[in-house]
């Protein structure tokens, strides 16, 4: 046990040293002066950082970081086209969407939440996606523990549930009213996504609608009995799921 004991000593003191050298990069995501340049090297220095996340310096880590992370998605606009501001944007929010959902995050949930449901209203696919994913993790992990005090974020997220199976006949149509399909870009708005589709929560008894739109949308470039028994074991097995891959079904059932 002696012998234990300087090694565990070292490695804290390692790792607050670490932190320590990252801490000036703070400032680089609320300085005005800094550029875009510049705020992508801090961003990549810190997602190198990321075993301080499972040590005792998460807490500190969090106090540093998380205001100027989040201010960096809010300060700047969406981006629908492949630009820097966008790889800044996305490369930020993947920092934020590996940050471990335990204890040491709860307060800054409430936050975070809220950061990921504007992205659902108002960024793009690439970005949209992302947050769902971190939305859900979050939702598994920690809102269900307190969920009373989450009601609106939980509306919310239910109203662009609905709205991404609202736009899905128009998303779908555009995808595949043309040979090659056109799929939704990275850059797409997020309620107009097949990827945000495949994300989303979908009750089971939602599944049949979605694939009767697909089956309905014309196109299929067969009809023999043997893609007839497919497309039937395919859609089976879908809607005893709880959710429903909507682009791979697609994919598969077009091309």
């Amino acid at each position: 046990m002696e012998g234990g004991a300087p090694g565990g000593c070292s490695a804290q003191t390692s790792s607050m040293a670490q932190l320590e050298s990252l801490t000036r990069l703070a400032k680089i995501f609320t300085d005005p002066s800094c550029d875009i340049e510049a705020r992508k090297k801090a961003t990549d220095a810190i997602k190198d950082s990321q075993e301080l996340w499972h040590t005792k310096e998460y807490r500190r880590f969090l106090e540093v970081f998380f205001e100027p992370l989040v201010s960096q998605l809010t300060s700047t606009p969406p981006q629908f086209e492949d630009s820097e501001l966008h790889k800044l944007r996305h490369s930020v929010l993947e920092v934020l969407s590996k940050l471990p959902p335990n204890d040491v995050l709860r307060p800054y949930m409430p936050r975070l939440l809220a950061l990921c449901l504007e992205l659902l209203r108002s960024d793009s696919q690439a970005n949209g996606v992302l947050a769902m994913r971190v939305l859900l993790d979050l939702n598994k992990n920690l809102v269900r523990s307190q969920a009373a005090g989450f009601e609106g974020q939980f509306n919310e997220c239910v109203a662009f549930i609905e709205k991404v199976y609202a736009e899905f006949p128009a998303t779908y149509s555009e995808a595949f009213s043309s040979s090659p399909p056109r799929l939704p870009s990275d850059f797409s708005p997020t309620y107009r996504s097949l990827k945000m589709v495949a994300e989303c929560p979908l009750p089971c008894e939602q599944c049949g609608r979605l694939i009767s739109i697909i089956s309905s949308s014309g196109g299929g470039n067969s009809s023999s009995s043997s893609n007839g028994a497919s497309s039937s074991s395919k859609r089976a097995s879908i809607l005893c799921s709880g959710r429903i891959e909507v682009v791979t079904f697609a994919l598969l059932h077009r091309l």
